[in-house]
């Protein structure tokens, strides 16, 4: 479908990006955050429920990059994949 490598090197820097955001520290986030997490976090009733409500966006957040980062990747690659997939028996 696409042979230019950076439709693969985006795909690689999203995929990337998601798992750091999903397997960083909430805390850390929040340092950096001044946006969606942080105001979950600070409109919380106590500072437990803060940091849960912003683990939860934020694992989120990660887990959607990484899928569009997986899917960039294999769309990427999608002539490769069916050649492997798509062969007849005997080729």
């Amino acid at each position: 479908m696409n042979e230019d490598p950076v439709v693969r090197f985006a795909g690689g820097v999203f995929l990337l990006v998601g798992v750091l955001v999903r397997y960083l520290l909430t805390t850390t986030l929040l340092e950096l955050d001044r946006r969606t997490g942080y105001h979950l976090y600070k409109n919380a009733p106590n500072e437990q429920v803060g940091i849960q409500r912003a683990r939860k966006f934020y694992r989120l957040f990660g887990f959607l990059f990484a899928v569009i980062g997986a899917l960039g990747i294999i769309l990427a690659n999608k002539d490769y994949l069916q050649a492997i997939f798509l062969r007849t028996p005997g080729n």
